[in-house]
């Protein structure tokens, strides 16, 4: 028998009933009983799930022109299925619309913008999101070219014949209200359509949306564009064929825009065709063409400023200007930039794109065959710290600047996103061929660069950095770009740099993938390789602090110079911890050349990497207190150095092993070899294990040490081979010993199996096997 606990009757009562209602409670809108005419249903235990409801027509953000629309949609449930759906118009109440899966009412609608709201019950009481439209009911304004301009415009009709006109009839009626004016194809010029006085037509009130393209005087359907010329063919020439100023919520659609020539003093120096001044939510659409225009200084397509939240998806090309020959924003933010943006030229400036003292603007357009006299061929974006945050979408491609930038210059600028490709662009005199950064930091370049080509003696083929541009990140693919120096990448005078992106096929005369110059603190840790230059293959570091290639770099070539992989120059503090392999030099430094340069690691591994001359897999030429921790293994040299070549150098500590190193001495010279590691004049130097290394030719099979002092070997010398010193040659040396390690069971074709030692003195061999 099961003991109830002692709890009073009515409070169990008062429990139960508790539990009963919060499992059938419903969201709110609670459901209504009002105007029902259903049965109701009776509640499923254990229904829970929301019904869902969706309006079909209209949708949202249309326009109507009836005062009686009808609304249909479809709801559905999972469970208990569909008890009834309610609509509200304007946030007023919610009634019983007819039918359930699938539902229409009849709404009667006055002028102006409306909300239409819907909810759905099912059999359990649940309530679904109530889901909302926009519907906008607007005034219709008529223009046709046969129409008349003391008409009022509103009826077929009644239609007039200028912009001019409906603006005035638009103006006349209550800014709340939207206002649709309809433009039958044709051609609209000044004195025909447009006023033949400065600007064609200006649009200076809120909720207007001009249409084009209407087939007759009937308006029944639309059939092409119309076109607004500033230009009447003969001597009037419009400043600005549209001008939008104080407006909000416009809206242009199939529509040309050419031929105006913005020639005047300021403000008329500036969008030929359409001049923006102090608006939102602007909406020029994708059906939108804005060509051959002109203006003296900025925007010659269109110009923007002091405007926010505005669309722009036209089609804008063959204009030109000083700045921004397609589009200027300026002092402005929040705008979208769709469409495509081609063949427009600046003079100065941004043959695309102009974007001054603009911020977290969207650039979705592809860029294109634009160009410019100075930089920026395709974007320009700049002029002080009031300029962050702006986004390049669209790809950026086959454009042109005389001297910067040849796709994207970008200065005093912070915090760009840039997510396209920048591709096939050229600089002709300049610098950056892709993009170009100046004093401009905190910037990301997510897309693909590539194929990217400056034709002078210059530098940065896909990307230029300098003077601060500091905390860039690049995380896209830099590819198949050319310059004289830094193919891929050119950075000066620059700190903080990340490279994520895998960097091959550049090609240059310095540094074919990346060459840093004066860097402090930079990262590199994408793939280089296929890179080629005539000193650097894939990359070149000079006077630069603190770089860290965390990059494998590899099936590079150097093909004049030193350095078929890396070459550090006259640089403190650098590491390089990926692995350096199958890399190519016509000289010295097959994998690695480290030169004038101090307090260098190398913790990656060297191996595969060949050499013309000296160094198959690193060279130390004149550099001090370097680590290498990498194993160095597999390299060959033509001459000497199969593994490491040690010039003119101090205190280094060889740490990993070195094995199966050649080095060839085809010149035949008597004191050239060492297949491990090869020593001139270098002094101080440790060396841990040397193993399984050959001379083809020549002395010291593990290392040869000619005029080199106070070496120290603290690790296995065994299974060399040469033709003297299997193990080691030492040549015009002193003070070389071991410490605590063997040689062992090396070969010499001639003489010193384990040792070769000629015209040296205070050697000790504290362990010889």
């Amino acid at each position: 028998m099961i003991r109830l606990l002692s709890i009073p009757i009515f409070i169990l009562f008062a429990m139960l009933a508790f539990s009963i209602f919060v499992v059938s409670c419903s969201p709110s809108p609670e459901p209504s009983t009002s105007n029902s005419g259903g049965s109701g249903g009776s509640s499923q235990v254990g229904d829970t799930t929301r019904p869902a409801v969706v309006i079909l027509s209209p949708t949202n953000g249309e326009s109507v022109y009836d005062s009686t629309i009808t609304v249909s949609g479809v709801a559905s449930d999972e469970g208990s299925g569909v008890k009834e759906v309610r609509l509200s118009l304007d946030n007023g109440e919610f009634n019983l619309v007819n039918g359930t899966t699938s539902w229409s009412t009849n709404l009667s609608i006055s002028l102006g913008s409306h909300t239409i709201s819907v909810y759905a019950v099912d059999n359990s009481n649940n309530v679904s999101v109530t889901n909302s439209i926009t519907i906008v009911r607007p005034i219709v304004i008529y223009v046709a070219a046969d129409g008349n301009d003391t008409n009022d415009g509103l009826t077929p009709s009644t239609r007039v014949c200028s912009m001019v006109r409906a603006m005035e009839v638009a103006r006349s009626i209550s800014y709340e209200t939207n206002v649709e004016i309809r433009v039958t194809e044709a051609t609209y010029i000044p004195q025909y359509g447009l006023s033949n006085s400065s600007v064609g037509f200006i649009i200076d009130r809120p909720n207007v949306t001009i249409i084009g393209g209407w087939y007759n005087s009937a308006f029944t359907n639309i059939s092409s564009k119309t076109t607004f010329r500033g230009y009447d063919g003969s001597s009037i020439y419009l400043y600005h064929v549209i001008k939008i100023e104080n407006a909000t919520n416009i809206v242009l659609k199939n529509l040309i825009i050419k031929d105006g020539r913005a020639t005047g003093n300021s403000p008329d120096d500036r969008g030929g065709g359409i001049f923006i001044y102090h608006v939102s939510e602007l909406v020029i659409d994708n059906s939108v063409i804005i060509l051959s225009n002109s203006s003296s200084n900025y925007g010659g397509g269109i110009y923007i400023s002091n405007s926010y939240d505005n669309s722009i998806s036209a089609g804008v090309y063959n204009n030109t200007s000083k700045f921004g020959g397609g589009i200027c924003l300026e002092h402005s933010w929040n705008n979208t930039i769709g469409g495509s943006v081609f063949t427009n030229t600046a003079t100065n400036r941004g043959g695309g794109l102009y974007l001054v003292d603009s911020s977290y603007n969207t650039i979705n357009a592809n860029v294109y065959s634009n160009y410019t006299s100075i930089e920026g061929g395709g974007i320009f974006i700049g002029s002080g710290a009031s300029t962050v945050c702006n986004t390049i979408n669209g790809d950026v491609f086959g454009n042109t600047s005389l001297t910067n930038g040849g796709g994207i210059f970008i200065t005093g600028s912070i915090s760009n996103t840039i997510n396209g490709g920048v591709y096939g662009n050229t600089v002709s005199d300049g610098k950056g061929a892709g993009l170009h950064f100046y004093q401009s930091s905190y910037n990301t370049i997510n897309g693909n660069v590539f194929s990217n080509k400056v034709t002078s003696i210059n530098e940065g083929g896909g990307i230029y950095f300098e003077f601060f541009a500091n905390s860039n990140t690049v995380n896209g693919d830099v590819y198949a770009n050319t310059a004289s120096e830094g193919g891929g990448i050119y950075a000066c005078n620059s700190s903080g740099l990340i490279f994520n992106g895998n960097i091959y096929n550049n090609n240059s005369s310095g540094g074919g993938g990346i060459k840093g110059v004066c860097l402090k603190n930079t990262s590199i840790n994408g793939i280089i390789s296929g890179n080629s230059a005539e000193a650097g293959g894939g990359l070149y570091i000079y006077t630069s602090t603190n770089v860290v290639i965390s990059s494998n770099v590899c099936y590079n070539t150097s093909i004049n110079y030193e350095a078929g992989g890396i070459y550090i120059l006259s640089s403190v503090s650098n590491e390089i911890k990926g692995n350096v392999f199958s890399n190519f030099s016509k000289a010295n430094g097959g994998g690695i050349y480290v030169c004038l340069s101090s307090y260098s690691t190398i913790s990656g591994n060297v191996f595969n990497n060949s050499s013309s001359n000296n160094g198959g897999g690193l060279v130390l030429d004149r550099s001090t207190n370097s680590i290498v921790l990498g194993k160095v293994f597999s390299n060959g040299a033509t001459e000497s150095g199969g593994g490491i070549y040690i010039s003119s150098s101090t205190n280094n500590n060889i740490i990993g092993d070195v094995f199966c190193n050649v080095a060839s001495n085809s010149s035949g010279i008597f004191t050239y070899g060492g297949g491990g590691l090869y020593l001139y004049q270098s002094h101080w130097n440790i060396i841990s294990n040397v193993f399984s290394n050959k001379t083809l030719s020549g002395t010291g099979g593990g290392i040869d040490l000619y005029n080199s002092c106070y070496t120290k070997v603290t690790g296995l010398i065994g299974f060399n081979t040469a033709d003297e010193g299997g193990g080691v040659a030492l040549l015009y040396s002193s003070d070389y010993f071991t410490n605590a390690g063997k040689i062992v069971s090396n070969h010499a074709n001639m003489s010193g199996g384990g040792v070769y030692i000629y015209n040296s003195t205070n050697y000790s061999l504290y362990s010889y096997g």
